[in-house]
């Protein structure tokens, strides 16, 4: 069992029906989609809602979210895969082939985001699960939270992704970049990197590594 999937085993369901290892925790559990066909993948935009104070509002990101549920066993890795799953298929009408076909990120370590909402601060430790789907049809946006969803290339415009989201693609997407495109990824990824880095210090977490440093450190870093 890795250190991602021994994590996920120790979340669990609380009374408000988000996911952490315990109430105490200061970050809830969040988890991202990267759906791939080929050399392309899915996208959505934040909506840029009026006077909202999201701060990632109008910025690209994986479909995704928060980890919530109110019904059923309290099942976390059944849980991230069928909200993931879930919201993908609201906010950008992705349909996976099934259960079998999305899977874990277990090389990625902790990555921690933070938020304002109703003008608390909130953290969020995000993981993500990939898999690959047809692309035989166009992405349309169906969720009030974001308003457009498209597929990308290897190498998008790095700075209009939220940092969470930057740094899961930066890891996931470096190994199949050249070095024109890492030399155009580096920069923004190092923004990623500090920011995310900053909340992982705040709740006392280890930051993330940039996917040209030794990741191993960060990859057995789960609470």
């Amino acid at each position: 069992m890795t250190e991602l999937h021994s994590f996920i085993s120790s979340c669990r369901r609380l009374d408000d029906g988000f996911f952490a290892m315990s109430p105490d925790d200061e970050w809830r559990l969040g988890g991202v989609l990267h759906a791939s066909s080929e050399t392309r993948f899915a996208a959505v935009r934040k909506a840029s809602v009026k006077d909202s104070d999201y701060e990632f509002k109008g910025l690209w990101a994986l479909p995704g979210g928060m980890v919530r549920t109110t019904i059923g066993k309290n099942d976390c890795e059944q849980a991230v895969r069928f909200a993931v799953e879930n919201r993908a298929a609201r906010e950008a009408g992705i349909r996976t082939g099934g259960p079998s076909d999305c899977i874990l990120a277990s090389h990625l370590g902790p990555v921690v985001t933070s938020y304002t909402a109703k003008g608390s601060k909130r953290y969020t430790l995000v993981t993500a699960m990939v898999c690959s789907v047809s692309a035989s049809s166009d992405l349309a946006a169906g969720d009030h939270s974001v308003d457009a969803a498209c597929w990308m290339g290897t190498s998008p415009d790095w700075r209009m992704f939220a940092p969470a989201n930057r740094l899961i693609l930066g890891h996931l997407a470096w190994p199949a970049l050249t070095e024109t495109q890492r030399d155009q990824a580096t920069e923004p990824l190092l923004d990623a990197i500090a920011r995310c880095g900053k909340w992982a210090n705040e709740i006392g977490l280890t930051p993330a590594t940039a996917p040209w440093e030794d990741t191993s450190k960060w990859q057995h870093a789960w609470p």
